[in-house]
């Protein structure tokens, strides 16, 4: 990179006289090389975007080369925004052009005081406001404009032919739930092809038919051409963006709901899918998360269609069924339904038996104790009218039907999962919120029974578990409360817990246990909630079913490898473990951390050259001198330390309080004072900065960020 420097000054020097907004250049080690049009630039990023900017460019530099430019749009916090442009020389990723941070509004000064707070936590940080106060204001309908001239200038520095655009950030996975070749892009079409392609209502009748048809692969061509660069400016308040924003989110989604409705997805499901994601976008504040979730709206309503026709019933059946969902709150009799459809009573009513497995008392009740559900969970009306509500006329007879179905009581369902009517709220909160969680998984394997026999919801830290289990109906009602190792006759945590697993590598894992001589696959898959990682664990029973095809030595060999350590990265520079190893170890260790009540600190360190020369850059004979002297202090039991990017450098020490993290950084700094002192040609400066797991740095980007706006601080 180092000999297209002197071009890439160049290209930064055009993007700033053409949109006044600064940039940077990395070197693939996530060495700034260039920028403009002050050092005030870098300074500002490394308080408002390196680590997760630096963690973006790290997965970008690890991929194969796409085919074409890739002009990247990144949301951070607040909706504050990057432009990035990844370069390529043949098929080596080289380094990336980075734009200055920018906001889309102007904030307040108590939108500012809160995005500071949020960003340094109760350590205000001066360099942070400085950096806020720097960032300058552009208009959203200018930031796509801005990618295309950047991936222009990078085009011109390495001679490429064709670009598309790329809407990333976020905490959602841009990918999620697409293949990867479906990534969300805008490719160069000719004038009349994209105007066709981007007007609105042409894409609502296209989303609307694929919806109607289940056609879940169109969904996703069509979804995939979408992104923030689609938004018609015109009909959107510039004012509050993201406000306009959720409100067209919410006009789409009951366009996808009806359109489902329409054809044929259970009425009552499918509302309930609606209303669970309007409220999912009301927690939403980046851009890019909404237009992530408008996409799994849009494709799980195709998807309701599309299992809907999987498990179709026939049109009486249907009519039925529709009919309950409407009429739930009414009194409802076989004559009156056999008029409906235009049946005699008895073939209908033998057909809904057949059909659905239930008579036609249950699955009213059925309708009937779904709807009573969400009126304990969220209203504070009293168990008599919320069954008037749904249609019982005596409330013995709700108690003893709602009793029947969730193994509950109203007033017990009410307290376990719903709002209190009484100071029992706040203890109710937790324990309604995992209930909600799991709801909707459950509703999706309503569907397909026979691939679980129970389902249950593990705080691994805890050890407890709230259990899901089907009842002699085949209806899914949640138990007590109970220890995790309790369901398999144990006193304790499993050694090898499939859920301490998937909490600490924060993925799906799975496994084969054994109670009361029967042998069931558990699978146990983490999910956040409120900023707290669970797991749900789903277990089958596949005693009778299981089957193996592969030879005994080959399956031996096999299952030995699963748990060796991968080979782990280094980088090339230093020998020391990579920026992909640090961003799977550390989060790792922390959720160990906190599973075993243990202590957990790092300690950011930034080589520095001398006050001398502050535009250089520290050689990698300096950096590997680096890493040698401060690998030898290390205890590698409990310790590692890894390249961060550039010049930084991450120790992780478990087991370590952060006074004792203090004292191991102001070793180092004297350390490197005295070595640059005593002539040893390693003329450096290096400035650390020790943060600790608590809960202002809940988690591995909490810490590394408070450390560096720290670190900056030191400037």
């Amino acid at each position: 990179m180092q000999r297209y420097l002197e071009k890439a000054a160049q290209s930064l020097n055009a993007f700033h006289k053409a949109t006044g907004v600064g940039a940077l250049c990395f070197d693939a080690q996530l060495n700034v090389i260039a920028y403009h049009p002050s050092r005030k630039i870098p300074d500002d990023f490394a308080c408002l975007g390196i680590h997760r900017i630096g963690t973006f460019l790290t997965e970008q530099f690890g991929k194969t080369p796409p085919n074409e430019h890739v002009a990247h749009t990144f949301f951070l916090e607040s909706n504050l925004v990057c432009n990035i442009a990844v370069l390529y020389k043949d098929t080596s990723p080289i380094g990336a052009f980075v734009t200055q941070p920018v906001f889309i509004r102007k904030l307040s000064q108590a939108e500012t005081d809160i995005l500071v707070r949020d960003i340094s936590g109760q350590h205000i940080s001066q360099a942070l406001r400085d950096a806020l106060r720097r960032t300058p204001v552009v208009p959203y309908d200018r930031i796509m404009p801005m990618g295309q001239i950047l991936s222009s200038l990078a085009l011109a520095l390495f001679c490429k032919e064709d670009f598309h655009q790329q809407l990333c950030g976020g905490s959602c996975d841009p990918d999620e739930g697409l293949p990867p070749e479906k990534a969300m892009t805008v490719h160069p079409q000719q004038p009349e092809e994209a105007a066709a392609k981007q007007s609105v209502y042409s894409i609502y009748l296209m989303l609307q038919k694929h919806i109607r048809l289940g056609d879940t692969k169109a969904i996703l061509d069509i979804m995939s051409n979408l992104n923030a660069g689609s938004i018609p400016m015109d009909q959107l308040d510039r004012e509050d963006f993201v406000r306009s924003l959720k409100n067209s989110f919410i006009k789409s989604c009951a366009m996808g709901c009806f359109a489902a409705i329409e054809a044929n997805a259970p009425y009552s499901k499918t509302i309930d899918l609606a209303d669970a994601y309007i409220r999912q976008v009301e927690t939403l504040n980046n851009i890019n998360d909404i237009y992530e979730l408008m996409k799994k709206c849009v494709l799980s309503f195709a998807q309701a269609v599309a299992i809907n026709r999987m498990i179709a019933h026939s049109k009486p059946v249907r009519q039925a069924i529709e009919y309950i969902d409407f009429h739930y709150s009414e009194k409802i009799t076989l004559s009156v339904l056999a008029q409906h459809v235009g049946l005699s009573e008895t073939y209908l009513s033998n057909l809904i038996k057949k059909e659905t497995g239930l008579t036609l008392s249950d699955n009213i009740n059925k309708v009937r104790i779904d709807a009573s559900k969400k009126l304990l969970l969220d209203t504070n009306i009293s168990s008599l009218d919320v069954a008037q509500r749904v249609g019982f006329s005596y409330q013995n007879h709700f108690a003893a039907v709602f009793k029947k179905f969730t193994g509950f009581s109203p007033v017990e369902f009410r307290r376990t999962f719903g709002r209190a009517l009484d100071d029992e709220l706040e203890e109710a909160a937790p324990q309604r919120l995992l209930y909600q969680m799991v709801e909707p998984l459950l509703n999706v394997l309503e569907n397909f029974s026979e691939f679980f026999d129970i389902a249950r919801v593990v705080n691994p830290i805890s050890h407890r578990t709230w259990n899901l289990a089907s009842d002699a109906s085949g209806r899914l009602v949640p138990d007590e409360e109970a220890a995790c190792h309790q369901f398999w006759g144990r006193h304790e945590s499993c050694g090898n817990c499939i859920s301490k697993a998937a909490f600490v590598q924060n993925r799906t894992c799975m496994k084969l246990d054994c109670r009361n001589e029967r042998v069931y696959l558990v699978m146990a898959i983490p999910k956040t909630l409120d900023k707290q990682l669970y797991v749900v664990e789903v277990l089958k029973d596949v005693t009778d079913c299981l089957r193996i095809e592969a030879e005994e030595k080959s399956l031996e060999d096999t299952l030995k490898k699963l748990d060796l350590p991968g080979e782990l990265a280094r980088d090339q520079a230093t020998g020391l473990l990579a920026r992909s190893y640090i961003e799977q170890a550390l989060p790792a260790q922390i959720r160990q951390s906190k599973m075993l009540n243990k202590p957990l600190s790092i300690i950011l360190c930034r080589v520095n050259p001398p006050p001398s020369q502050l535009d250089a850059t520290p050689s990698d004979a300096e950096l590997k001198a680096f890493a040698k002297v401060t690998s030898g202090l290390l205890t590698p039991q409990e310790s590692w330390i890894g390249r961060y990017g550039g010049n930084f450098f991450l120790i992780s020490l478990e087991n370590t309080c952060k006074k004792s993290a203090v004292e191991l950084a102001g070793q180092i700094r004297d350390i490197f004072g005295n070595i640059g002192r005593n002539g040893t040609g390693l003329s450096v400066q290096v400035n650390c900065s020790a943060q600790s797991l608590c809960e202002q740095t809940p988690n591995a980007e909490d810490l590394i960020r408070r450390a560096l706006l720290e670190l900056q601080g030191c400037n």
